[in-house]
């Protein structure tokens, strides 16, 4: 009965066309890259040696074929949903295409940059004799500027210089300073380095109490005795603190990566530090779960005073559009003094490798919003779902469902404008059962039924990614407790239902 094909109602073929529009972007994103970079390569073919660009022409010409004969077939399958009376069968198939499609997209991701990037030189001239080492951005390599890739080079600039144009609201005389690194926690450690050596050293640095237990972990070993811990859902204590302590910096997540996933008021302590900082103050906050959503300066557009704000992101999550395929991470902010982040950058060595950059998909706002959506969508319904049965079961092992969308949401479960507050939650078990043998329990239960009931379910860590995942995190972290988190995918309506039932078959089973 579960391998019955799906009924397709409304919402499932809509969220069928979404896909193959995202799809679609992410390929033409792909053939407009190659067919830039075989531009620049006639342009500069004299530059280079003759077996390079044979090679280089070589490899262009069968991806871009790959890339076509996909695309077109995508497009052929969208002109064919979108027209009147269509029958199950055919968004059967485009489910089956879309499948097949993000797998192409995910395997070729990597070649698609190494090609782009198979040219270039890590150490790249800026003069040559004979022929230049600089490949596709020979004429642009400048001395002691841009010639040596792990202090600065273009393809990072070129993604900084887009990601700030589709995913930061701001004003024109409010600029933003934006730099890419090899990943999340690099952005974080080149913040981390930049106050250790250019703040007050005497002053303390307020941390949210339920910050993600890595950056703890430093804070704690490069601030000693200076720390102060809050609450995020206490504001007025926070409040208190910045006003009378005055420190140097305030730590928070706009979404927190803890068992109760508590989300701080910034925009209110942004306020108060703008009217009570009396000298510089630094906030810091990891946005990597509120992408495009988080727009604090185009929200207060007079201005921080002695605020300087410093946001930092991973790359690894939202911003691939479920490919997961390199690590990156980025830090914007606005302030006086920040261009020194692109010093630290350097110095630490974290800048992000041109293959990854290129192969991060260009940002884009729309695409992006529409996945936010349908994350925020899945996310409720499965935890909507489960704290029903929690709440007609309380002799379960069960206790509680932690996301901050139940306490807030005012829409229906299938609401398409339902607002984002996260793709993940946190299933709590009783306290008996809040053991690490007892969770491992419930993961091997949870996923032997998928396998029965043919479901996709994987046990694996991050979030932001088009398969649910379910998972045991924090196990090693010696301050915060485990906790079994669910980082809920893009499936498609129909699909979610599926795993909402099936997680309530294992909470009827799990003992």
């Amino acid at each position: 009965m579960e391998n019955q094909p799906p009924s397709y109602d409304t919402e499932t073929r809509a969220d069928i066309i979404n896909d193959i529009g995202e799809t679609l972007y992410l390929l033409s994103d792909a053939l407009g890259k190659l067919t830039v970079f075989q531009k620049t390569l006639h342009r500069l073919h004299n530059a280079l040696s003759i077996p390079l660009v044979t090679q280089s022409a070589v490899q262009i010409r069968q991806l871009r074929s790959f890339y076509a004969d996909v695309f077109d077939k995508t497009r052929a399958i969208q002109k064919n949903i979108l027209s009147n009376n269509v029958s199950s069968d055919t968004f059967a198939l485009a489910e089956t295409h879309i499948g097949k499609t993000r797998m192409f997209l995910r395997t070729h991701q990597h070649i698609l940059a190494s090609v782009i990037t198979m040219t270039d030189w890590q150490s790249p001239s800026f003069l040559h004799a004979l022929h230049s080492q600089a490949g596709r951005q020979t004429n642009t390599i400048y001395e002691t500027i841009n010639d040596y890739k792990r202090d600065q080079h273009w393809d990072a600039h070129t993604y900084e210089r887009q990601f700030a144009k589709e995913y930061i609201d701001t004003f024109v005389k409010f600029p933003v300073k934006v730099y890419a690194t090899v990943s999340g926690m690099a952005a974080f450690t080149t913040i981390l380095s930049f106050l250790l050596f250019e703040t007050d050293k005497t002053r303390p640095v307020v941390i949210g109490a339920s910050s993600y237990f890595e950056n703890k972990i430093l804070l704690h070993k490069a601030f000693p005795g200076r720390i102060i811990e809050v609450n995020e859902t206490d504001t007025d204590k926070l409040l208190s603190i910045i006003t009378s302590r005055q420190p140097v910096a305030v730590f928070l997540d706009s979404i927190t990566n803890a068992p109760n996933i508590p989300i701080p008021d910034i925009k209110r302590i942004l306020l108060h530090m703008k009217k009570y900082s009396r000298t510089e103050t630094y906030m810091v906050v990891d946005n990597t779960g509120l992408p495009v959503l988080f727009q604090p300066i185009k929200r207060i557009p007079t201005g921080f005073r002695n605020v300087r704000l410093l946001i930092f992101e991973s790359l690894n999550k939202y911003h691939q559009f479920g490919m997961d395929r390199v690590t990156g991470g980025i830090i914007w902010g606005y302030g006086k003094g920040l261009e020194r982040l692109f010093d630290y950058r350097e110095h630490l060595g974290t800048n992000i490798p041109d293959a990854s950059a290129v192969a991060l998909p260009t940002p884009n706002r729309g695409i992006l919003s529409k996945r936010l959506t349908r994350h925020g969508r899945n996310a409720f319904i499965l935890a909507h779902t489960l704290t029903r049965w929690i709440d007609n079961h309380p002799n379960a092992p069960l206790a509680a469902i932690r996301y901050p969308g139940l306490l807030r949401q005012t829409h229906t479960p299938t609401s398409e404008a339902v607002p984002f507050y996260g793709s993940y939650f946190v299933i709590e078990f009783k306290r008996r059962y809040q053991t690490i043998p007892a969770y491992k329990r419930f993961i091997k239960k949870l996923l032997a039924n998928a396998r029965k009931q043919h479901i996709d379910l994987v046990c694996g860590t991050s979030f932001g990614l088009n398969t649910t995942r379910v998972y045991l995190t924090a196990v090693r972290a010696k301050t915060t407790q485990p906790f079994l988190r669910v980082s809920v995918g893009t499936e498609h309506k129909h699909t979610i239902d599926r795993i909402s039932r099936l997680f309530l078959d294992t909470f009827g089973q799990f003992r």
